[in-house]
Order: structure tokens, then sequence, then C-alpha cells
């Protein structure tokens, strides 16, 4: 069957049309903003958080009643058997949720939200889900319906001849083969800004410095870069500083009925998830080490200045866009316990930042604990501030053990264990778990360049597999470069065409069989 009949075949199954809704509204100084997650596509069987985030910017308290509806508002289509009372005070946000489960609503639904105060019209916000029958044995759809993207990888193509519309159609095709969620990973990395920032902020930036591995800082002969957009034309990487990548994304993503996640980036600091984890973990193991507490609760402290500085950027220049899904902290941690030093300061600054409906994601890798016992990891997922965890499979490449790298099968057979414990973790902690399969495999040379993308069988397909059991949301990782694209000016190397090429036909036969089960 021709590739492009199987994409145009594939692209009524799980099809979200584009939202003509409205997501979120302002009426009597009380903004009300809604997020449904998973944000486009469920099954029958799953759980659906329905997300409504207020903020009052009054002088005084604002008392309101919140109700959901399943398409209708009528009383029988209540999602809530009694609405909600909220009371968000002067100046400040609040967030009502509930979780749903949609068994007899198979179909394309819209999940309305009402908002009722007295003196004031009603506000009425919608999202449109699609809910599917599940597949036997499943925990979600097992099909990808988002996509993890560095857009870093363009700096590897003919970057001066990409334009905004190239981007758009790479946007469109996602959408074509059933995607409705891309996770732009970083707002800055290596040095540079992938969006034009208007921060004031000065910080160092580590990324030409090499890693001391007794003390886990950084040996800088030079110094670190001192980052400061205002005097250095607003750090733009060279390969986005032609148009606005993420206004582009953004944008078409508004037009397709998509949805778009932001990574903060990395701070500047790399490494310092790597130094946070095995200092706590030596020192447990009363092993001696040269890591400076100090320093590195200094270094903890630039990385919470600095996202927040960036999200409070990012959310002032782009959320008007209904596609605007939430964020993604950049830096990866794999210890339950000891992550949240990291992650819970930077998720709620997050939240106090932009509205906190908006779901905040992280993506673990070799989950575990580093100082508790196993038994804790369910109170440490449902204690922290993060939404949404999306754990890599490390079949491209891991940290924690570099003979995955080049023995994928190694730890492919390992998954189904591991999302087992995982599933079981998660359990009644009202987190989501999603998971992102790894297509690309590591380059003997390290260049990713030249590193290919697995092979569908004995590789993606058995990853997605024992994904599907136990995640909500399948993320592919990393689209942008390692799939056929079908964009001309985004055309991969010859040397990693191919294999991209034959994963890509391979998936959107599987698409096609999904469909037909």
């Amino acid at each position: 069957m021709p590739f492009k009949l199987i994409i145009a075949l594939a692209l009524s199954f799980y099809a979200v049309s584009p939202a003509s809704a409205t997501r979120m509204q302002e009426v009597g100084q009380l903004t009300a903003s809604l997020t449904v997650v998973p944000p486009t596509v469920t099954t029958t069987q799953q759980l659906v958080e329905i997300r409504l985030g207020l903020m009052n910017t009054a002088l005084w308290a604002q008392e309101a009643t919140v109700q959901f509806y399943a398409s209708l508002v009528h009383p029988a289509m209540r999602i809530m058997g009694e609405a909600q009372k909220n009371s968000t005070q002067a100046g400040t946000k609040s967030l009502v949720k509930t979780h749903w489960a949609p068994v007899a609503f198979q179909g394309k639904r819209t999940i309305i939200a009402v908002i009722q105060r007295q003196g004031w019209p009603d506000i009425r916000l919608e999202w449109p889900l699609t809910i599917v029958a599940p597949t036997p044995g499943m925990a979600g759809p097992p099909i990808f319906t988002a996509a993890w993207l560095e857009p870093g990888a363009l700096r590897f193509l003919p970057y001066p001849q990409i334009a905004a519309d190239d981007i758009r159609l790479l946007v469109r095709n996602y959408k074509e083969r059933g995607i409705s969620l891309l996770i732009l990973a970083y707002a800055e990395f290596g040095g540079c800004f992938y969006y034009p920032t208007r921060l004031e902020v000065r910080w160092p930036d580590y990324a030409s410095c090499q890693l001391d591995t007794r003390s886990y800082d950084y040996l800088c002969p030079n110094g670190p870069k001192m980052m400061y957009p205002p005097q250095h034309q607003g750090e733009r990487c060279p390969w986005a500083a032609r148009f606005d990548v993420f206004e582009t994304v953004l944008d078409e993503a508004d037009k397709q009925g998509m949805y778009v996640m932001l990574g903060l980036g990395r701070s500047g600091d790399i490494f310092l998830s790597l130094a946070i984890e095995d200092y706590y973990l030596m020192a447990m193991d009363g092993i001696p080490n040269g890591i400076n507490p100090v320093r590195l609760n200094a270094r903890l402290g630039q990385i919470k200045d600095v996202s927040t500085a960036i999200v409070q950027d990012l959310w002032q220049q782009y959320k008007t866009h209904p596609s605007l899904y939430g964020w993604a902290i950049s830096h990866e941690l794999s210890c339950y316990d000891v992550s949240r030093n990291l992650y819970d300061p930077v998720a709620r600054v997050v939240k106090e930042s932009t509205m906190p409906d908006r779901p905040i994601m992280v993506a673990p890798y070799s989950p575990r604990n580093c100082l508790l016992g196993p038994a804790s990891i369910p109170q440490q997922i449902r204690d922290s501030a993060i939404d949404i965890y999306m754990y890599q499979d490390s079949v491209g490449s891991s940290t924690a053990m570099a003979q995955y790298d080049y023995d994928p099968l190694q730890r492919i057979a390992e998954l189904p264990r591991l999302y087992q414990d995982i599933a079981r973790w998660h359990a009644g902690t009202g987190k989501h778990l999603w998971v992102t399969v790894e297509i690309w495999r590591a380059a003997f040379d390290g260049d990713q360049r030249t590193s290919l993308t697995g092979l569908w069988m004995p590789e993606v397909l058995p990853q997605i597999t024992s994904a599907a059991k136990a995640a909500s949301v399948l993320v592919l990782n990393e689209g942008l470069f390692y799939v056929d694209n079908s964009v001309p000016a985004l055309r991969l190397p010859l040397i990693k065409q191919p294999s991209a090429t034959s994963l890509t036909q391979a998936y959107m036969q599987y698409l096609l069989s999904i469909k037909a089960q």
C-alpha cells in the first residue's frame, strides 16, 4: 500500500478536530482555565483527570460553584455528583479537580466546565476528548499520541534554508500520524535559547566546561559563559534565530486542535541531577566524596531561579495560545525521594507563576528510591508536586546502564517487569503514568548525525506493547530526528534516512491494524 495512502487512512483513527471551544476565559476579575489529562485520546477504562485553574485578580475573595459535564449541560450528564464550592482569595489562584471514568461515553465527547457566581454571567469552558474502546491487556491506547522533540536537532540540518512553513508542515504531519501533543524538550540548552527570550537575568552556563568527577562540579579554565540575554542578542541559538520556533509550533497546533508542552531547559547546569543523587547515595553507603553540599544547594537555587524566570517569560509570551498544555522540567533524575529536592520547588513556582491547571511533567529514568525503601515510593509519588511522570524506557541510551546503548534487546527484555513495578507504585496516587518510547539507537561514535532508528521487530513493537500495558499515554521519542518527517527541508542525513523510513512505514501499517481490531 502506498505510504501516503497509509497516512490518509490512519488520519481518521483517533482523530481530534480543531478545538473551537473556549479553554480559558476571564469574567469579572476571575480567570478560569481548563485542562484534561490525557489531553486528546483515552479509553473507557481509564481515569480522566479534569483540572480547572482559577485566578482571582480582585481585591476581595470570590466564591463560586463548579460543575463538570460530559458533552451536555444537563443534570443527567454531571461528572461530579455535587457541584464543588470554591473560594479563591484575593490575588491568589486555586485548583478544582476531579477524576472521571468515562465507561459509557465512547466516541467524540466534550468536557464542559461551568463556573457560577452570584451577580456574574456563568463562565463556560470546553475540552474535546476522544474516548475509544480499550485494547485487551492494555492500560491505554497502544499507539503514539504524543511526541518528544528536541528542536536542537535542527542544528544538524541545513537550518539556514529552514523556514517557518517547514515547521508548520512538520506539525501537521504529526497530526496525520495520530500524534496530538508535542513536547518541546528545552527552552534553552547548551548556552543558547530556542526562542526569543525577554529575560533580564544573569547566570553562569557551564555547557563549555568539563565535569570534575571528584567534586561533581565544573572545571572552567576560562570561566563559565555568563548568560545575559539583553547584551548578547537574546542568546539565541543560531539554528533558531531566523524565526520563533516556539510561536510557530504553538500557532500551528492551535489551528490543528493539538497541544504543546514546553520544557524549561537545563539552567546552565546539565550535571546537577547526577550530583544530587550521587551525593546522597555515596553518603548513605559511607563512601567519601568531594561534593560540597553548600555548593550543591547554591546550584539548586540557580536552577529554581532560572526556571522561574524562564517559565514566567514563556507564559507572558505564549499564554494566549489554547494549545499551550503544560510544562516539562528538563532535568532528569531517577530517585523518587531525592529528586523532590529539585522537582518540588520548581514545580510549585511554575504553578504559582502560570495557571495551576497546567500539568507539570518530569522524565525519570531507572526509577527507584535512593535513601528510603521501595515501600515508600507510592507516598513519594503521591506527595510530589509533579502531575505527570513520563518514564524513559532507556532503550536508546542510558546514564544508568551503559550496556543498553549497544544491546537494546537486553533493556527491552527488562521492561515488562519494570512497568509492573511502576504501575504498582502509581496505583491510587492520582499521578499520571506516561512512557516515552526511545526509537533511536546510540551511535558507536557518539554522533547523533550517524545514529540510526531502531528496528520495528524485534525492538520498537515490543517497546510499545510493554509500555502500553502500564501507561495511559505513549510518547514517541525522538520524532524530529529519527522518523521520516515528510518535510523536504528537514530531510535526514542519508545515513539515517533508510532506518527512519522503514520504521515509519511499519508503524503506520501497525496503526491501521489497531484500527481494524
